[in-house]
């Protein structure tokens, strides 16, 4: 910075300070060459242990589940594969002491590699068995089938052995597992040991707490459990327990277990257990026929209307053209067979029975008139009612005929369908159906 002074006269001056330049910087010094080479290769042989590593541990994974030797040839420490390997040895229809003992090598191999190879654990629980500790392989398997919940051999036998040892709730808990994790492949096998469980004394109240908790494969189970060879008394127990929960059993759901019942002729039991799942609103209106009004009151076939739509034929329930309330209404466009329209099964006591009821039509043909007709529901079962043909009635007319029940006829089809030949046009409403001793 320059500094300022005077000269003789007085006058400023300046002063001006020399600054010498910064020394040169020193060349760079220079790596050898041989220095980078090593570098390089040094590189290249990481990348290309890194590439193998991958390579090998990508097929080793590919083969581990079907051909573990081979891909514990490709990496010795292949947690997966050492625990397949294990799973392996013991799918053979025997083994010695020196198998079981590569059982016991690969599966603790493979544990001490990954502790959440459950499958190791339930090889090693698989051993414990063959060697008599019943304990040992209780507590290995229960960590296989916690380890993993869909682990399917272990769960399996978790559940059998929760059956046999009563404890039912436990065994249900893991059946859910499975049911939601395999619901198709799971349906048959641990649907069986649900039915097993509801069979059980205590058993229904513990599946029926499982079922109100609405699982995804709730329908499918209910409805493989009605189709299956089972003791009727263990569903009708499990549908029992299920009417007090949040969530009892839905008219498609009822259907399967009723249906089942009136297939195998058990008729009362059907009737019984359909009564007793319907809502307050169809308890307090039980009446032969039920809802003989057609207002729609809640409850599945057989024991309420199933109506049938055929080719030119249409069968629905319906505002009353002149009235307050709902009728069966019935229509016939060009109809050739109509066949039976509607139909409701009854479970009359054996006497004479009296059927009432009210219908109207318009532009019906007398060569086709309609029919209500009681029929016993046993295969070949007799006619035992029958109304006289209807075909005009311009105004809302009463019909009615009687009902003689045999002894032996535990239940009854009442059906209304088309008699007579040819084409068939026109509408009717029927309504206020009743049957009185």
């Amino acid at each position: 910075m320059p500094a300022s002074s005077t000269d003789e006269a007085g006058r400023p001056g300046v002063i001006l300070r020399v600054v010498p330049p910064p020394p040169p910087e020193p060349p760079p010094r220079r790596t050898p060459p041989w220095r980078d080479i090593l570098l390089a290769a040094g590189l290249a042989a990481a990348g290309i242990w890194l590439a193998v590593t991958i390579v090998t541990g990508s097929l080793a994974d590919a083969r581990a589940d079907k051909a573990p030797a081979a891909a514990l040839k490709l990496r010795p420490d292949h947690a997966g594969a050492l625990a397949r390997a294990a799973e392996k040895r013991l799918e053979v229809s025997r083994i010695d002491a020196a198998g079981l003992a590569a059982v016991r090598r690969d599966a603790r191999r493979a544990l001490r590699l990954d502790p959440t190879q459950s499958s190791a654990f339930r090889s090693l629980a698989f051993v414990a068995g063959e060697d008599g500790d019943m304990a040992g392989q209780r507590r290995l398997m229960t960590i296989a089938g916690d380890r993993m919940k869909r682990d399917i051999p272990a769960n399996l036998w978790l559940i059998s052995d929760r059956l046999k040892a009563g404890r039912l709730a436990e065994a249900v808990q893991r059946a859910d597992g499975l049911m939601r994790a395999w619901p198709v492949s799971m349906r048959t096998r641990v649907g069986d040991q649900l039915v097993a469980v509801a069979a059980a004394q205590g058993g229904a109240p513990i599946v029926a707490n499982l079922l109100d908790s609405e699982p995804p494969w709730r329908l499918s189970f209910l409805s493989g459990m009605a189709k299956g060879d089972l003791n009727p008394g263990a569903a009708m127990a499990l549908y029992t327990a299920m009417s007090s929960g949040r969530h009892p059993p839905s008219e498609q759901e009822t259907s399967f277990l009723v249906g089942r019942l009136v297939r195998d002729g058990l008729f009362q039991e059907a009737f019984l257990i359909w009564a007793q799942l319907l809502p307050p609103e169809g308890i307090s209106n039980l009446a032969d026929p039920y809802d003989g009004g057609f207002e729609g009151l809640p409850g599945a076939p057989p024991f309420n209307w199933r109506l049938f739509e055929r080719p030119g034929t249409v069968a629905e329930i319906a505002p009353a053209p002149r009235g307050e309330g709902h009728v069966l209404y019935l229509r016939f466009t060009d109809a050739a067979r109509p066949g039976v329209l509607a139909r409701e099964l009854l479970a009359l006591t054996p006497g004479k029975q009296v059927l009432t009821g009210r219908w109207l039509s318009d532009g019906l043909s007398a060569g086709r008139p309609l029919s209500w007709t009681v029929r016993c529901a046993e295969r070949g079962g007799p006619l035992v009612g029958q109304s006289p043909p209807l075909s005009v009635a311009t105004d809302w007319t009463t019909f009615s005929f009687p009902i003689e029940v045999p002894p032996d006829c535990k239940a009854q089809w009442l059906s209304v369908q088309v008699t007579g030949r040819g084409r068939m046009n026109g509408e009717a409403w029927f309504d206020d159906l009743k049957i009185t001793r």
